[in-house]
């Protein structure tokens, strides 16, 4: 088995940044938007329904009848279009979030994260051998893989006059936990000889995701993406703990307290979420208590303590700990029974001005705690993520000497 290394990491976070006074405005403007416009439609379609006849008139009927249930939906949710800042920050301890711009897809930011993550490695495009992509957005349903667009958008050349290129690409989704399982592919690739190095992306565009006409979820969210450069190495200069060194589990029991119900192959949308704003199956909905019941415990209880034993190590061998950032409040209490059971880590935390980016969230926290001097060479760092499905998993590796 071959050592694998860390050479490289990079991020990449869009322009435009959304704070929360400016989200709260937009979910107020929205509300008196959906009010305003679906009480016209109501007055012009009673309107027809009194002037027409026949199949016309059945079918002002019907149109009425859509304006009159929003407007019932509206009075019965107007609750969700009220919010601030005061009330996201001490939900959530989210302060701001980037937002891709119309022009920016999935690729984009991936492609931009990889090129800094080759510079601070020191290598090229062309020196890669696999794009390994974690994401829950990709920009196509079925086919293309989005890391193909990615290994356009790097300018890696397939036809060389030797032959064809070997470039592994593939797409990887696992909820909130997509980044320690694209991690743990990307170091098998590399580990097993099938390839010599590349890349291990976390790009989600989760703006684009939301249900913006509820503050349960639009206010949690943010783009980005990370990238990590894996190589080979000598055994005995890798940076991580072998195959010991994994942990993952899943119990599909709570699979729809975190869901996307329609737009898969389970349930088409059709109906009712095609025009109504209160009725969006398209979109994540969230039993956000229960989750935080679950997970906290889950977390702290099992999945960390049962990581370190695996490795056959202790609560005193883990230097840093970096979570799934999907709130601050759940983070914070697993950080607190972290500390009674034992752990003196440091747990780092970037919720604040990113929000939860999915797949990106943990590489995002590892860069910025290594650009600010916090993460240190040598340190031994378990990076653990949970999500959707129940899924979670967990890597142990040791930080490496990176350039700042």
């Amino acid at each position: 088995m071959k050592g694998v290394k860390i050479t490289g990491i990079g991020t990449y976070l869009p322009a435009r940044v959304v704070d929360n006074d400016e989200l709260s405005l937009d979910l107020q403007r929205r509300g008196e938007k959906i009010q305003g416009d679906h009480q016209r439609k109501k007055e012009a379609w009673s309107t027809a329904v009194n002037q027409l006849d026949g199949e016309a008139r059945e079918l002002a009927r019907e149109q009425l009848a859509r304006s009159e249930k929003v407007l019932q939906d509206f009075a019965e949710n107007a609750v969700q279009f009220e919010t601030s800042d005061k009330w996201i920050r001490k939900r959530t301890g989210i302060n701001r979030r980037h937002v891709a711009a119309e022009n920016e897809n999935v690729s984009d930011l991936a492609a931009a994260a990889s090129l800094n993550a080759l510079a601070m490695a020191g290598l090229t495009p062309q020196d890669i051998d696999f794009i390994a992509l974690g994401t829950v957005s990709s920009e196509n349903w079925t086919s293309p893989p989005t890391a193909s667009r990615i290994q356009d958008k790097l300018g890696i050349k397939i036809h060389l006059d030797q032959g064809l290129k070997q470039v592994m690409i593939f797409d990887l989704e696992a909820a909130c936990t997509t980044f320690p399982t694209v991690l743990s592919l990307g170091y098998s690739l590399v580990s097993s000889g099938v390839a010599g190095r590349g890349l291990v992306i976390g790009a989600d565009i989760m703006t684009r995701t939301m249900d913006y006409d509820s503050r349960n979820t639009c206010i949690l969210f943010g783009d980005a993406a990370c990238c990590m450069v894996l190589e080979s190495c000598p055994e005995d200069q890798s940076n991580f703990l072998g195959p010991q060194g994994f942990f993952f589990g899943s119990d599909g029991a709570h699979a729809d307290k975190i869901v996307v119900p329609a737009g898969g192959s389970a349930e088409e949308l059709i109906g009712e979420s095609l025009w109504n704003p209160f009725n969006k199956r398209n979109k994540i909905l969230m039993h956000g208590r229960a989750v935080y019941e679950d997970i906290v415990p889950l977390v702290a209880n099992r999945v960390i303590p049962e990581t370190v034993a695996k490795a056959g190590l202790s609560s005193a061998d883990i230097d840093f700990i970096v979570l799934h950032q999907a709130n601050m409040k759940m983070n914070q209490a697993i950080e607190k029974r972290l500390q009674k059971a034992g752990y003196q880590s440091i747990i780092y935390h970037a919720i604040a001005d990113y929000a939860n980016t999915t797949s990106a969230t943990q590489g995002l926290a590892l860069y910025d705690a290594h650009m600010e001097g916090v993460l240190k060479p040598g340190m031994l760092v378990l990076d653990c993520a949970f999500g959707g499905g129940y899924t979670w998993g967990s890597a142990l590796f040791r930080w490496p000497e990176l350039p700042r």
